[in-house]
């Protein structure tokens, strides 16, 4: 999530605070935290994509913080969000 999109919200947003915050950490704790982000936001499109699942409100509160910070963290490596969303549903979609 880039500075224009962090923009949309209140600049005191704790949301934001914390997504920024966590931009400033250490590269191998945000490696850490990008690999758990990822399992956990691959298991939820393997649930509602493939599954046909709906997340429940829990879920989905979850993984809307999970998406923000694995975006921002992957920009703070400057990986383009475009190559995140792909490295998120890599090999969801092959056919059987």
């Amino acid at each position: 999530m880039g500075e224009a999109d962090m923009a949309r919200f209140e600049p005191n947003d704790p949301k934001i605070a914390v997504t920024r915050y966590l931009t400033t950490l250490k590269e191998d704790v945000r490696r850490v935290i990008m690999s758990q982000h990822l399992v956990a936001l691959r298991n939820y499109a393997q649930r509602v994509v493939q599954d046909g699942e709906w997340l429940p409100l829990e879920d989905d509160i979850d993984r809307e913080v999970r998406v923000r910070e694995f975006l921002a963290l992957g920009e703070s490596f400057n990986v383009k969000q475009k190559d995140m969303v792909a490295l998120l549903y890599k090999d969801m979609f092959v056919a059987s």
